[in-house]
């Protein structure tokens, strides 16, 4: 059915056993179902995937991968066979009478020449805006998944084993997006063949031109679905390449400073800087290197808090060997691997890049202490025990025990116990009071597992905004964040508080700054065109000249401040802030300041390219203008603004 407008009571309703059904949907749908199920992301399919692949090509073997997306889904769902599914699932007819009662309740109207019909009942489909609707097409979907698993108990069909353990993975979906993984034998490929082929054959008579069906065989055939979001997709699957992410940037830096095509621009900021935040002088633009991290390091966070996916455990077969945790596999797996697990395992030491930021942000919390080596996991103070108390560590008899092995409970309170080989020496039982003292308040809490934590959210959860901070991080400055925090005055236009920003860091195209880039033979002398008696500068254009300098003897009696003793305009602009903590009076300031500087650079431009006269309207017109609209509290009085 198509997307339908939904009456406020009947979404209450299905909103209501929407949240309900979504519950325990985690347990009914199969672990190969990746969407609408909270835990399961599509980026966990495609991780899958890339294993299953790369194990194919390593060990050779003959296997096929084959893409299938259902036509209509929606439509064509068949409310008997959504019943039968919720039966087999084991809900109640409570349950079932609700859902029925939810369908049957959905009306149809066809628009006829601009003009609705007559409502009518349907008997099949789903209806796209039904909160219901999702999950209800995960459990009809899940018959597909029944089907496989019966078709591999009954060896009709076999999928492809992956890593030691030898997981098996026969199929993966996204809703109704569906990829097949099998073994190129005869009893696997010869009813998929049959399928494609009644698929192709249906379009012959729709005369389809050699181009259109070369583009239907190729996008049946060998493409997978292209999203909208398909960047953020492989930035969360691999590390792009350096030449690749710069090519991205450079596209970014022509759009952003005006170029067309193969023209070149002037770059009037360093693009490090633009993607500064914009209370350290940045634009805020997001750098995608440190996207790519920050997504890419989400991987580390899952395999942290112990996610139970197939993708866990096909991970875990091909990497996971020696017993150590995830880290140990992370850090220290050896011998040929896959691209993506090849990329996962050297985020924390990319060249050029911050070294050691991941693994440093993630701590390990005690809990039972099952499975938390004493003396060569950190977790205590983030510090491994063997490395500092080497001696300790030879002399104990202990060296490979767990936490919850090296002491007891004692009337409900844990107690360490170290034991050693032989009598400790003096300089010996000193290092042993040490490590005392740092176990000392760290105990075994029954009942509760060995978690990993990461430091840098309150949450303790991986977070790619957390990360994303951690990445581009930079020196603070409290006063110029004050400034540039005063810049984006949400209600000034986003062009005047972008001129605000290349102002106060001089990257404005004045004469003066254009001639240091080599526009000399195309700038002149460089004067000033307003007075033509010094160089345009930025503090001799908006501050200095003769012709607006009469603006700014206005701004002596609304901020107490003699313009001719500021050095630059970054000065100028500080000042307000400086003397007066009223929100209001600085806002209307800064209002007054953007202005009086964006309607001084109208001025220029019209008198550069439209050869105009100067005329005082060019400044109290605009002015007028914007601080009305700004909410700064100002009026035009007698053709100059004047503060209320």
């Amino acid at each position: 059915m198509p997307i339908s407008l939904i009456g406020v009571t009947y979404k209450i309703i299905a909103k209501l056993l929407a949240n309900r059904l979504e519950k325990v949907l985690d347990k009914a749908i199969g672990e190969q179902q990746m969407a609408f199920i909270e835990g399961r992301q599509l980026v966990d399919g495609v991780v899958i995937a890339n294993e299953v692949i790369d194990e194919a090509k390593r060990k050779k073997k003959r296997s096929f991968l084959f893409k299938v997306d259902f036509e209509k889904a929606y439509d064509k769902v068949c409310w008997d066979f959504l019943d039968y599914m919720l039966m087999r699932m084991g809900f109640c007819n409570t349950w079932r009478m609700w859902i029925h009662e939810c369908l049957q309740s959905s009306t149809v109207s066809i628009l006829v020449n601009g003009s609705p019909s007559r409502q009518f009942s349907v008997s099949k489909g789903l209806c796209q805006g039904d909160p219901l609707s999702p999950f209800l097409f995960l459990i009809v979907a899940e018959g597909l998944n029944g089907l496989m698993s019966s078709a591999v108990e009954k060896e009709l069909y076999k999928g492809v084993t992956v890593g030691n353990d030898a997981v098996m993975v026969t199929h993966l979906q996204f809703a109704d997006d569906t990829i097949f993984f099998g073994e190129a034998t005869e009893n696997n490929i010869m009813p998929l063949l049959e399928s494609f082929k009644k698929k192709l054959t249906s379009w012959k008579g729709q005369q389809l031109s050699l181009g259109g069906r070369i583009t239907l065989i190729n996008s049946v055939l060998s493409s997978l679905p292209v999203l909208s979001s398909l960047p953020m997709f492989l930035m969360s699957v691999y590390l792009l390449p350096k030449g690749t992410l710069k090519a991205i940037d450079k596209i970014h830096k022509s759009f952003l400073w005006g170029g067309e095509g193969e023209r070149k621009r002037i770059n009037w900021v360093n693009w490090k800087k633009v993607c500064m935040p914009k209370e350290c002088g940045g634009l805020g633009v997001r750098d995608l290197g440190y996207v790519n991290l920050s997504l890419m390091g989400k991987w580390w966070g899952r395999l942290a808090v112990k996610e139970d996916g197939l993708w866990r455990k096909v991970i875990a077969s091909k990497y996971g060997e020696g017993g150590g945790h995830w880290m140990d596999w992370v850090r220290n797996g050896v011998g040929a691997c896959s691209s993506w697990w090849r990329d996962v395992r050297r985020i924390d030491n990319v060249e050029g890049e911050i070294t050691g930021w991941l693994i440093e942000g993630f701590r390990l919390k005690l809990g039972e202490g099952n499975d938390v080596s004493f003396w060569w996991d950190e977790w205590s103070g983030g510090i491994c025990l063997a490395n500092r108390f080497l001696r300790l560590y030879l002399l104990s008899e202990g060296k490979e025990k767990e936490c919850c092995q090296m002491g007891s409970m004692c009337n409900g309170t844990w107690k360490w116990n170290l034991t050693w080989r032989r009598k400790l020496f003096e300089r010996e039982e000193e290092a042993a009071t040490e490590l005392s003292t740092v176990i000392e308040g760290v105990k075994i809490a029954p009942g509760r597992p060995d978690e990993w934590e990461w430091i840098h959210s309150k949450d303790f959860r991986y977070s790619t905004k957390t990360v994303y901070s951690l990445l581009t991080k930079v020196p603070r400055c409290p006063t110029q964040e004050r400034v540039f925090r005063r810049i984006w005055n949400p209600n000034l236009p986003t062009k005047i508080f972008a001129f605000n920003w290349q102002l106060l860091l001089n990257r404005l195209p004045t004469k003066s700054n254009l001639l240091k880039k080599g526009f000399g033979v195309i700038m002149g002398d460089g004067n000033c065109n307003l007075c033509q008696e010094e160089e345009e500068d930025a503090t001799h254009l908006f501050l200095k000249c003769k012709n607006v300098r009469w603006i700014w003897k206005e701004c002596d009696r609304w901020w107490g401040i003699n313009i001719e003793t500021q050095e630059d305009c970054w000065k100028t602009f500080e000042h307000p802030g400086v003397w007066t903590r009223n929100t209001r009076i600085r806002k209307g300031c800064d209002c007054t300041w953007s202005a009086i500087v964006w309607s001084i650079s109208l001025m220029r431009n019209q008198r550069i390219f439209q050869n105009q006269e100067m005329d005082p309207d060019w400044i109290s017109n605009p002015i007028a203008c914007l601080t009305e609209n700004c909410g700064g509290g100002l009026i035009l009085v007698t053709g100059i603004v004047s503060i209320l």
